[in-house]
């Protein structure tokens, strides 16, 4: 597994992994969270 891999997660680049991670950094704290259970 590359850097870029993840739980099955594959990315293009380790770039575009890193511009995953800072989105979900920049919005997970105000993200609504919408549990249908």
């Amino acid at each position: 597994m590359t850097s870029a891999q993840k739980d099955d997660k594959t990315y293009s680049s380790a770039a575009a992994m890193e511009n995953g991670v800072q989105s979900v950094k920049a919005n997970a704290p105000t993200a609504v969270v919408d549990d249908s259970s």
